[in-house]
């Protein structure tokens, strides 16, 4: 008598292969969309940060508006002694830097934050990230020195990329407040 495999032991051996073939194939292809879903949060939140920290250093050094240069008063901001304005509902927010140069941040309806400097506008997140107009914004309080608080920007960001399949998106909320760095007293 020969030794010999039937062909219900054959199917059953191939139909177990075909099993774990299949999940560890499943588990590779999870594991590569969960990578790139990972990746895709880090390249976010890390050109999110570089953002903020630009912007907040910016805020931070900002000067009250009105500055006399050669005995002529010259106004960056609409106001009496303020700090920032918003303007363009909540998405622009305006202010003299420590250079005394009069600059501006705005979340713009193509959804990119950007800066206005010097009469040069350029952008400070990629083309590849979209800021939701509706709910991301700036908030200010203390913004006049007669208001006796100490000047302070919040900044609220829904961003997200675009472009790319549901599986590897990446969205972040994200919220900070900036204290400007001068004590705002009366003079």
């Amino acid at each position: 008598m020969k030794n010999a495999y039937t062909l219900v032991e054959v199917l059953t051996t191939i139909a177990i292969f075909l099993l774990i073939s299949g999940s560890v194939t499943g588990l590779f292809l999870s594991s590569v969309m969960t990578q790139r879903k990972a990746l895709a949060s880090q390249k976010l939140f890390d050109n999110v940060s570089y953002t903020l920290e630009y912007m907040s250093r910016a805020l931070r050094m900002a000067k009250k508006d009105d500055i006399v240069i050669a005995g002529v008063t010259k106004n960056c901001l609409t106001g009496d002694k303020v700090n920032y304005i918003l303007s363009d509902g909540d998405r622009r927010i305006k202010f003299r830097n420590y250079k005394n140069e009069c600059q501006e941040f705005f979340i713009d309806n193509d959804g990119r934050i950007k800066e206005t400097k010097n009469g040069i506008t350029l952008p400070l997140t990629p083309s590849d990230f979209i800021i939701s107009t509706s709910t991301s914004k700036f908030l200010i309080s203390g913004a006049n020195q007669t208001d006796n608080l100490q000047p302070r920007v919040t900044i609220f960001l829904d961003i997200e990329t675009k472009g790319q399949k549901p599986e590897s998106k990446a969205r972040i909320k994200i919220q900070t407040m900036i204290s400007q760095r001068d004590l705002d007293v009366q003079e």
